[in-house]
């Protein structure tokens, strides 16, 4: 009876992150990713960006 229990604690707390854990690191990453492309391809700060 107790390994049964210990069995199912444990499947409950192996599940891993919830799905709006999950939705939210990935539309961070994606922004992450946007900010760095345009900061690389957009000229980022300095004199360039004034002529």
């Amino acid at each position: 009876m107790v390994d049964t229990m210990d069995r199912e604690q444990q499947s409950v707390s192996n599940e891993g992150m919830p799905r709006w854990v999950k939705v939210f690191l990935a539309v961070a990453l994606v922004v992450l990713v946007l900010v760095v492309v345009l900061l690389v391809f957009g000229g980022g700060h300095g004199p360039s960006r004034h002529g």
